[in-house]
Parts: structure tokens; sequence; C-alpha cells
């Protein structure tokens, strides 16, 4: 019962955990953040002014997610004391953690007088910063999220932005950007979420309104990867209408870093693993079509608050862009073999287990789910319902649901409940991780399929008798067919085909 209970304590700390630093940390919303970076030998250099409004009083509790050094905060002229979060479950999470990985933990400020619900206040930090994972050097390169505050595929936030940095080089960073003496500035034309931010000396390659930017030395074909950008930008604005900006920036990597390719504001920064040499033809348009997909969904349209599905809306629907964009320009068995893989990659997770025809997984939902859980789920399993959403109302109109939900929020958050999909599919799938549990039965002839969970909305189940295909129609638990006429072999029902084309 011990060895039990430690087990189940292992696999579900880091869920709990993220939930209960949202919580606590969803005492004020993030209004404002004016920073001044400056990379260095030792670290970034930060200088960050901070406005939040307060919702519940107490402490304002910052999550941080990377190493503090010298740490100096103030409210106007005077000194806010601040302490770091040091017992509890933060250190049960550095128990539990893998070796050398960077657990977050809090970092609570204490103004005095308190502050009261509704009132604003800005804070001034400044620190040195050693982010896990991102780089720093200099003034000629610099690779890091400048938000160390909170961890934002949790919480949601978005707030307005100003990011100064001197850099010799060029810098990529989220809105607008002007020259400021011997530095760039960014100021961001709707709320972002996280300031990424690359500086570097890259050469620089145009096509139309896309600007390549290649670091010296990268073996990179740039003459095919503005070709396949414009040819996936203009798939996805067709659509889901325009939302591309007026020049879209993709910088490759200055420093390889353990980092995955990313899109944000109006730059995508691709990894150098993620070249079309290294991915192959196929997954490298898919990849590059899921970070195009994000001026639509993620700097769009999200929800904004955890237990409302904002990860796996945003990562769900950009995996299904991109495996549908480079299924639209290579081909239907392109597409066929991305939706197989993506099947095969949720399947094959540690924690599911086969029995039969039963599949299991764990019970986390959703609408819960973040990058804390497990990854797949925003993102695979995320797709796969969009997938089915698809071959329920039909490739077109789906599209057309999405370009309309799309365009009714260009600048603001859009709620779970306004999203354009199959309701019942929609509560089914948010509601838990778990692949349908169908069995089956032969009586009198006739092969009858059950489902244990009433709460599946059905559909079209393809099963194999004997090596033939036949369809049951599963709805309320429940369905049969005729069995075919001589089949006397194995029954098989393959989880894969469920998924992918119910209606085939």
């Amino acid at each position: 019962m011990a060895c039990a209970f430690l087990l189940l304590l292992c696999d579900s700390w880091p869920v709990a955990y993220g939930r209960m630093m949202v919580e606590r940390l969803h005492t004020y919303d993030v209004l404002r953040m004016e920073v001044r970076a400056e990379g260095g030998s030792g670290g970034l250099s930060v200088d960050c002014l901070l406005t939040v409004r307060i919702e519940r009083p107490g402490p304002v509790r910052l999550l941080l997610s990377g190493r503090v050094e010298d740490l100096a905060a103030t409210r106007g002229d005077a000194a806010v004391p601040c302490t770091f979060g040091a017992g509890g479950c933060e250190a049960v999470a550095r128990r539990l953690a893998p070796e050398g990985a960077d657990i977050p933990f809090l970092l609570a400020l204490a103004p005095d007088p308190p502050l009261a619900a509704g009132d604003e206040a800005t804070f001034r930090l400044r620190y040195l910063w050693k982010p896990a994972g991102w780089s720093y050097a200099g003034r000629d390169r610099v690779q890091t999220h400048l938000n160390p505050f909170w961890l934002p595929a949790m919480a949601d936030e978005r707030f307005d932005a100003v990011v100064t940095v001197p850099a010799a080089g060029q810098a990529l960073g989220p809105g607008r950007r002007t020259r400021d003496g011997d530095a760039w500035r960014f100021e961001s034309t709707s709320p972002v979420q996280v300031v990424a931010l690359v500086v570097g000396r890259f050469e620089v390659h145009g096509r139309g309104a896309i600007e390549l930017l290649v670091p010296p030395g990268a073996d990179v074909e740039a003459a095919e990867i503005l070709a396949d950008a414009e040819r996936v930008l203009a798939t996805l604005t067709e659509w889901y209408g325009p939302a591309a900006p007026e020049t879209l920036r993709i910088a490759i990597e200055p420093d390889p870093r353990p980092a995955a390719s990313y899109c944000t504001d109006a730059f995508i920064v691709l990894n150098r693993a993620h070249l079309p040499a290294a991915l192959g033809r196929s997954r490298w348009l898919a990849l590059l079509a899921h970070e195009c997909a994000h001026l639509w969904w993620g700097h769009r349209v999200a929800t904004p608050v955890l237990g409302q599905g904002g990860t796996w809306l945003r990562e769900g629907l950009a995996q299904y862009s991109g495996i549908e964009v480079a299924g639209a320009l290579l081909g239907a068995e392109t597409r066929r073999d991305l939706w197989r893989s993506q099947v095969r990659a949720y399947l094959g997770r540690a924690d599911l287990r086969r029995k039969g025809p039963l599949i299991f997984a764990n019970e986390a939902t959703l609408r819960d789910a973040t990058y804390l859980d497990d990854p797949l789920v925003p993102y695979v399993r995320g797709a796969l319902v969009f997938r089915l959403m698809e071959h329920r109302r039909g490739a077109e109109a789906f599209r057309g649901d999405l370009r309309r939900w799309a365009g009714d929020a260009p600048t603001r958050f859009a709620a779970w409940d306004d999203f354009p999909g199959d309701r019942a599919l929609m509560d089914y799938y948010a509601a838990t991780t778990r692949l349908p549990d169908v069995t089956y039965a032969v009586e009198g002839g006739r092969l009858t399929l059950r489902c244990a969970d009433p709460a599946w909305p059905g559909g079209r189940v393809p099963v194999r008798v004997g090596g033939r295909d036949v369809l049951v129609e599963v709805r309320g638990g429940e369905g049969s067919a005729v069995m075919p006429e001589g089949a006397n072999g194995a029954i098989e029902i393959d989880p894969e085909r469920i998924w992918l084309d119910p209606r085939k």
C-alpha cells in the first residue's frame, strides 16, 4: 500500500503543484511590464517595472522560473520587503523532481501598507537572472524569455509590454520595433503572454512580407524556407482569414538550446534541429505551419483562465492546422501518415495500458492539462479532437466555423463556450484524457459494441472481422451490425481508425 501511494504521489505531484501555484498566484491581474535587459557573461541584468491590479488582498506572489540573484524590490521610493518560498509544496517538489530540474518557487512582495482589492500598484524589480535552458551572452547574442515570473502555459496572463535591450546586432521581440540609440525597443501591439527575445548577428533574406534571419555559418537553404513559409501563410489565410502581420520575421536560433521552436507575436524562432534537412519534408511543413498557425490560434484566440482549455485550444488548433496544411501542400497520403503518427504518439504514452480492446489513460482533464501534466495532451490529443470535429462537421464547414470564430475575437480572448465545435464532443473530450473504452460481443449473428462511459458521444466505429471491415453506429453507449456472412476470424477494434476516420 505504501509503495502504491508513493507511486501515485510521484505521478500526480506536478499537476497538483501546478494547480496550487496558480491558485496562489491568481490574486492580481498583470496590466503592464516595462523591462530593460542587458546580456552579460554572468547572466541577464534585468530592470523591470511591473504594474498589477489587486483582486484579493495579500502579498503579491510571483512565480520565479529561473535563478535570480541580487534582487531589489521597490515601490516608488520605498523598499518593498520580499521573501522566497522555501517550505511546504516547494520543498516537496524539489525532493521529488529529477536531478537538475529547475523547480519554480514563489517570491512574495509585501508592501506596507497592504494593498486592497481594486488597487493598482507598480513595483520596480532589479536582479541578475540566469534562466535555465536559455542562452545569454553580451550584446551580440542573447536568446531568452524575459519573464521569469509565472508559467504562462498555466496562468495564461496577458499584459502590455515595453522591452528595451542594448544590442549590437539584430533583435526580435514582441511587438512594434524601433531603434533607440544603441538599443532596440519593442512595444506590444496587443497583450502578450511572455516576452521572448532573440538578439544576434543575422544574414537577412526576404520574400514578400517574410524576412528570414540566418546566423552566419548556419547551413540553411534560405530560399526553400521562404518559399515554404509563403505557401503555408497563403493556405492558412485562405482557410481562416487574414491574421499575418505586415512583416513576419523568422529567425534561425543563434545558439543551439534545449527548447522547441516557437512563435510569439510577429516572429517565429526555429530550433536548428527542426529544419527541413533534419525533419524531412512532411514533418518540416507541419511544424512550420504549426508555428505560423499561432498567428491565429494563441495570439488572437485563447482562453485566459486555467480550467477553461486555453492551452489545449491554442496548441491543439495549431497542431491540427499544421497537419492539415502539410497535407494540403503534399497530398492525401502525407496527411494520413501525419495523422497516424499523432495517434501512435498518443497511444504510446507511458501511462497508457492496453488490455485487448480496452484502452486506458490517466484521468487528468484536458481543461486542466498543462505542460506540467503531459505535452502530448494539449498538442496531440487536442489535435485529434479537432480532427474528429472536422469529420463530423465536414472540412469546409468546420474551417468556416473557425474563420468566423477567429474573426469575432481579433484582439481579445474568446470564451470556451463560444468555440464553434460539437458541444457533446467538446464536453466529453475536455473532461478526460481517456480514449473511449469499447468492448464487443457476438450475439445471434450480430456484432454488438458497448462503451462503459455513457457520456461518450459515440460515432461510427470501424471493426475488422476476419479481414473484413464492418461499421458499427454507436449511440447512447451501444450499437450493433450484422456479422459478415462466413466471417469467423479474429475481431479487432483499431483505436487509430476510430480517431482518424470515424466515417470510413
